[in-house]
């Protein structure tokens, strides 16, 4: 005991008083430094006043009432520690601090035990229950940060019967946050079997509910084993409303077709994650098949080669011809409508129909890029190139608008250099490069004042003092009879004065291990610099075996915002920009 009275006259006296009461800053740095045994001793001092006692825990200010206890249960003192201040300051369980936190809120949020937990319970009146400033109640707060299950078992059975059903300011209720958080299933367990049928419906202010954080959960089947065991008509409810769910169920929730056959209602999708017994349904998957074609391919094996239904799923969505059988993908007449809805349907046309002119050019007519599904050659087929759309330069209205020179290499290998031919359609399909005048050379009407088309040291590059083959209509140059260097250094000079740009196809060449220039691109590059027209070239990827990576439409994408970069600078920088498309 001298030592004690030694260390309280040590850590609460100043110089000019040899002993003072113990003081809140000072108890606070024992709290700090987990002195609780020697905290006990000075609390339990019988010649230390009541009143000075209670100044050392906390002032009068409700604001820092329990401040000193807070920082108590922040460092983990113990239940004789936490029950000692509060029998010296009862009033402390109840005060609140600037953001509506009162000892219970601090309690759970600092992970208390559940003996601490219980004697706060114990002490205090009904107002314990009420929520902070964002709307958070102890049950809450003990689902966010507390640890110890039987602390929220406590608050379910001590607090108001609504408590497990509550929201916060944001919207969420307790089970929102322990599926969220990813909450022991013993924890989910005493909340669904507390809640009310709405509390599993009831949505956050981000518009969801509670069991749409049910996938970040590592044990989703458990949880809906519970909701289960709850209530049938809850689970039943909530597959309606979110068909996904049955894709988280366990297998013996799987076979019960009540719950598949009403989240296929809902959701054509889930018949995915449906017993085989609903996927072999008729009735069933010929319902699902009329709202999503695309369900075919999770029917029975049956089911997927009946006729009603593979005909019902390509009317629904044309791309489920992919999922039917060789004979439905073989009918010319199923084909046919369904390359009218969407011409990209034609890759999963049999392949003799992918090699018919009638049937390509109806599908290239609906999608210009469906061309590269063609087969037999018919990729480079002169009339279905002429089907996309690309080298027609009539349209209304263009002459006006910003021009844009493709430089693509002419040969139209369908082995390899059509994939220029290919970009361009893509092109052709971008909403933003359909505000240029696309301009492609015709490659079934070049002329050349060379003798050799394409030969580099020919000295001609368009112009009137260097071409020997100009013909114009209306001051237009004639692109059937003029030289095409000509006729492409006329496009430049319009891209020059109109803000326009070239966008050069720079393609992959395996043999060569390269990105090589076709000899006319090499010509057309030094005639765009000549002019000062910016140009891009587009890098074309290759895989890891070396053979050029087919473009699509989001390399297409990447080119566009590579221009409106440029533009949105100003449109200072005139070097040559390539573009490595991934």
């Amino acid at each position: 005991m001298m030592h004690l009275r030694r260390f309280a006259v040590t850590a609460f006296s100043s110089p000019s008083e040899k002993v003072n009461p113990p003081s809140r800053d000072s108890i606070t740095r024992l709290v700090k430094a987990k002195q609780w045994e020697l905290i006990l001793s000075l609390l339990s001092d019988p010649s230390i006043s009541s009143q000075q006692k209670e100044n050392a825990i906390c002032l009068h200010n409700d604001q820092t009432g329990h401040d000193t206890i807070t920082a108590a249960l922040e460092s983990g003192a113990s239940v004789k520690v936490i029950q000692l201040m509060i029998e010296i300051a009862p009033y402390i369980i109840t005060a609140k601090d600037s953001n509506g936190w009162n000892l219970l809120h601090s309690a759970c949020y600092y992970n208390a035990s559940p003996e601490i937990v219980g004697l706060i319970i114990g002490k205090a009146p009904p107002e314990i229950w009420d929520a902070n400033d964002s709307g958070m109640n102890p049950l809450h707060l003990a689902c966010r940060h507390n640890t110890h299950i039987e602390v929220a078992e406590i608050i379910i059975h001590e607090a108001p019967v609504d408590i497990c059903a509550s929201r916060d300011a944001e919207g969420w209720s307790p089970l929102h946050l322990v599926l969220h958080l990813n909450a022991a299933v013993e924890l989910i367990q005493l909340i669904v079997e507390t809640i009310p049928h709405d509390a599993f419906f009831s949505k956050n202010n981000d518009g969801y509910d509670p069991l749409h954080y049910l996938c970040e959960h590592t044990e989703p089947e458990k949880v809906l084993q519970l909701i289960r065991t709850k209530s049938t008509s809850v689970l039943l409810e909530a597959i309606q409303k979110d068909s996904n769910l049955l894709k988280f169920a366990s297998n013996e929730l799987r076979v019960d077709d009540s719950f598949a056959k009403a989240a296929v209602g809902s959701n054509p999708l889930a018949l995915e994650f449906a017993s085989e017994t609903v996927k072999a349904d008729r009735d069933i998957v010929l319902a699902a098949v009329k709202k999503n074609g695309a369900v075919l391919q999770f029917a029975s094996e049956q089911l997927r080669t009946d006729e009603n239904c593979e005909l019902a799923a390509v009317l629904c969505s044309p791309l489920a011809l992919e999922f039917t059988s060789g004979k439905t993908r073989g009918d010319r007449s199923i084909v046919r409508d369904a390359v009218t809805k969407d011409g990209n349907v034609l890759q999963y046309a049999a392949d003799e129909l992918r090699k018919e002119k009638d049937i390509i050019l109806t599908a290239v007519r609906t999608t210009p890029s469906s061309l590269r599904f063609a087969l037999g050659g018919m990729n480079q087929d002169k009339e279905c190139l002429l089907a996309t759309g690309l080298w027609n330069t009539s349209r209304a209205g263009i002459s006006l608008l910003p021009t844009i020179v493709m430089s693509c290499r002419l040969s139209l290998d369908e082995h390899c250099n059509y994939h220029s031919t290919l970009f361009g359609i893509f092109m052709k399909e971008n909403d933003f490069f359909k505000k240029f005048g696309i301009y492609h050379q015709n490659p079934w009407s070049i002329s050349s004042c060379s003798p050799n088309l394409m030969c580099s040291d020919w000295p001609c590059r368009g112009t009137s003092d260097t071409c020997g083959m100009i013909h114009e209509h209306n001051g237009k140059p004639e692109e059937d009879r003029c030289c095409w260097r000509y006729n492409i250094r006329r496009r430049l000079e319009k891209a020059k004065l109109n803000g326009g740009i070239v966008i050069q196809v720079s393609e992959w060449v395996a043999s060569a291990r390269n990105h090589l220039l076709g000899p006319g691109q090499q010509i057309e590059t030094e005639m765009a610099i000549q002019v000062g027209v910016k140009i891009f070239r587009v890098m074309q990827n290759q895989y890891a075996d070396r053979n050029p990576v087919p473009f699509e439409q989001q390399h297409v994408s990447q080119v566009e915002e590579n221009v409106v970069k440029w533009h949105q600078s100003g449109r200072s920088d005139m070097t040559l920009a390539k573009v490595h498309v991934v």
